[in-house]
């Protein structure tokens, strides 16, 4: 059963702090403590001690090993020495300060998960859960982890140059998970709304201070989530279900959500599984119901109060009674008074909106640039640097003088092999920039434009011919209509491979012509033409016929005519046959008429 925080009688505040494992000595007059839990951050304490001596010029505490950084330290709170512990972590940082009531020591600490909070990483994940990410992540480190299990299977997820806290945060939130650390364990665990309450608090009794709101501006009638799917070209929708949520107020979710009647819709041009683009949309639902309740309450300390939680709420009416989930706990120790106070209700605000968690554009060496930009080309060798880049003027930096020098990117580049395409100087170019870097550009590609016109019109909306056109006017076009393909010069010297016609045929500007089709070869020719082999020529048919207008002249230095079975020999007018040698006619049967 849920208890008050409220300590009867005049209860002694009482509180331990331990460095290594042993007390801090007696001695050390500590001015105030503050421990703060929170989810989607790392819980971090802060103690002020007196420290400093002007006559001695000494900072004792300060020097001393008690709180040097990579120290560990526990706290505890409680009542007549009845601590419970309330942080374990280790000393990140000390400050001293002096001003006119004396000099303090500021120590301040994190739970030691905040080793995953430093450095930026870099990783791929196949074939696996985000919470199996995630526990393989979390094994990298010293601390303990607890991590609920998630349940679509990702083929490739890529943590690119992000933390892994942020990482983890980020794979949690897209699966409706909160992550809070408490004594150097890491848990990830969806929100706790079912958790019976341990506390409870009425106003007028126990409750000292209280800021609630309800708010419908973060409430989603419904989500719809969407992605590309390859296979099918189109896209995948899911919509969200309704969350189970902590039971507080007599407005629902659902009920703020037709106040605006909004749908958020999600859209992701990439190709996320059905099973995803689901968890996407459910987890962006719940996010909104987890924040229709929010703000603050103070109450008397106590160590009841957990962050993934409920707190019950009462004497508040019926628009704000109930089970509050709460999202972050504060332990305050001043002036010998021991406060808590609670946040109920999730912010809207996505981790992954806040600034910084992808690292700063360009790497932080120089201001980025966002977009792709227009470029016009102003030389295409000379590249000093002989990285065959393109000399580019950027019409934004308003002046004309001012280029830089981009890499040409094409769809095909190996060594001394590819596609060598380059643009013409003048021509509109976009610009892309290697991690949003200005000095490192990339031409993406060339732009049509009315100054700059293609070489062929479209002619309908069929798009059935392709060109590529060099400023020559040779020319390569492709018929998508009659699958001809044309291969022409400026002189209109053609190859054209055509199904259309079942055939190919090469033709000149003097209008010698070479065709092959279905019904033979012909070779025609505009004036004589002359057939010459090197070594020997052959020509065989089934049968052969030799026509000449005019004279037929066959020569050699020696000619053989031969048949298996007749020969004839005849002429119109005449026939002659001499030699200046010898004549020698033979046969089984010679016949002279």
């Amino acid at each position: 059963m849920a208890s008050s925080p409220i300590v009867e009688g005049n209860h002694l505040v009482t509180f331990t702090i331990t460095s290594g494992g042993s007390d801090i000595p007696d001695t050390y007059q500590v001015l105030d403590i503050k421990v703060i839990q929170e989810i989607n951050k790392i819980a971090e304490a802060e103690i002020t001690i007196r420290d400093g001596s002007a006559s001695e010029q000494t900072f004792e505490i300060t020097d001393a090993d008690t709180f040097v950084p990579g120290a560990e330290i526990e706290i505890k709170l409680g009542y007549e020495n009845q601590n419970d512990s309330v942080f374990t972590g280790i000393v990140t940082k000390q400050s001293i300060k002096i001003d006119a009531s004396g000099s303090i020591l500021l120590i301040t600490c994190k739970d030691t998960v905040v080793q995953s909070t430093i450095a930026r990483k870099n990783a791929v994940f196949l074939s696996a859960t985000d919470s199996d990410i995630i526990e393989q992540i979390a094994g990298n480190y010293s601390f303990e982890n607890a991590v609920d299990a998630t349940t679509v299977t990702h083929e490739e997820v890529v943590q690119f140059y992000a933390t892994d806290w942020d990482f983890i945060v980020n794979r949690a939130e897209v699966n409706g998970m909160v992550v809070f650390t408490d004594s150097g364990t890491l848990t990830v665990a969806t929100p706790g709304v079912s958790e019976t309450a341990d506390l409870t608090v009425q106003y007028g009794y126990d409750i000292i201070e209280l800021d609630a709101e309800i708010d419908a501006t973060s409430q989603y009638s419904s989500v719809e989530g969407n992605s590309w799917d390859m296979a099918n070209q189109a896209l995948t929708n899911a919509t969200a279900s309704e969350p189970t949520v902590n039971d507080q107020g007599n407005l629902s979710g659902s009920t703020l959500g037709e106040v605006l009647s909004a749908t958020n819709v999600l859209n992701a041009s990439v190709p996320i599984t059905s099973d995803a683009v689901q968890a996407w949309a459910d987890a962006v639902l719940l996010k909104s119901r987890m924040s229709r309740y929010r703000g603050s309450i103070t109450f008397q300390g106590s160590a009841l109060a957990k962050v993934n939680g409920t707190i019950t709420l009462n004497g508040l009416g019926d628009r704000f009674n109930g089970d509050a989930y709460i999202s972050g706990v504060t332990h305050s120790i001043d002036d010998g008074q021991w406060h808590t106070e609670v946040k109920i209700g999730m912010s809207p605000e996505w981790f992954s909106e806040k600034a910084n968690t992808s690292g700063p554009i360009a790497s932080g060496l120089l201001q980025g640039v966002k977009g792709l930009q227009t470029g016009t080309v102003k030389q295409i060798y000379e590249d000093t640097g002989g990285e065959y880049r393109v000399e580019v003027q950027i019409p934004v930096l308003d002046d004309d003088t001012a280029t830089v020098w981009a890499r040409m990117s094409t769809f095909y580049a190996s060594s001394s092999v590819g596609a060598f395409f380059y643009p013409e100087v003048g021509d509109e170019v976009i610009l892309g920039f290697m991690n949003e870097d200005p000095r490192f550009p990339i031409i993406l590609g060339s732009v049509y434009s009315s100054a700059l016109t293609p070489p062929v019109d479209i002619a309908d909306a069929n798009n059935y011919i392709k060109t590529l056109m060099t400023k020559s006017q040779l020319q390569l076009q492709f018929d998508d209509e009659n699958i001809v393909m044309t291969i022409v010069t400026p002189n209109n010297n053609t190859i054209v491979i055509s199904d259309q016609d079942q055939g190919i045929t090469i033709t000149d500007e003097n209008s010698n012509q070479i065709q092959m089709n279905a019904d033979g070869i012909t070779i025609q020719s505009q004036s004589s033409m002359t057939i010459q082999a090197a070594d020997d020529l052959t020509i065989q048919g089934s049968s052969v016929t030799i026509t000449a207008d005019n004279d037929l002249t066959v020569s050699g230095s020696s000619v053989s005519a031969s048949a298996d079975q007749s020969m004839t020999i005849s002429g119109s007018s005449g026939c002659d046959i001499s030699s200046s040698g010898e004549t020698n006619i033979s046969g089984s049967m010679v016949n002279l008429n």
